[in-house]
């Protein structure tokens, strides 16, 4: 109930794999970006750091499924 990414239904083609995957490493990107000026208000350095080198890996990917759908 408190998931915010959705499973897919069906058999989509792999296009669409791709261009769900890219929306759901998007939206956790988002959410890091939120729980990030969190970390900031708090002045909590650590989970900050944390929560940087998370949102790199997820903006990376991201990058890399545009790049497969010709989306750069």
């Amino acid at each position: 109930k408190l998931a915010t990414l959705h499973e897919s239904h069906g058999y989509p083609d792999s296009d669409k794999m791709v261009l769900e995957l890219l929306h759901d490493h998007e939206h956790l990107a988002k959410s890091l970006s939120d729980a990030m000026e969190v970390a900031k208000e708090h002045d909590d350095d650590v989970t900050l750091d944390l929560l940087i080198e998370r949102k790199y890996m997820h903006d990376k990917t991201a990058w890399m499924l545009r790049s497969i759908l010709g989306r750069t």
